[in-house]
């Protein structure tokens, strides 16, 4: 996604979620309990994508 999440949110809200878990996710064979969200892309710093990366490493590293 590259919009605002709180436009996602408004425009998609939580049926969107729920088919990325189910469709996506749950045919990997991958359980959810949450959804982190990483948005948007294109107006993000390298600052904030590198911290979205540490998060996504030290979420990973819970599984």
């Amino acid at each position: 996604h590259d919009q605002p999440l709180s436009r996602l949110r408004f425009l998609k809200g939580p049926p969107a979620h729920r088919q990325m878990v189910r469709s996506v996710l749950g045919a990997c064979g991958i359980a959810t309990r949450r959804l982190e969200e990483f948005a948007p892309m294109r107006s993000s710093s390298e600052e904030q994508r590198q911290g979205w990366l540490r998060r996504a490493e030290q979420l990973g590293s819970q599984v």
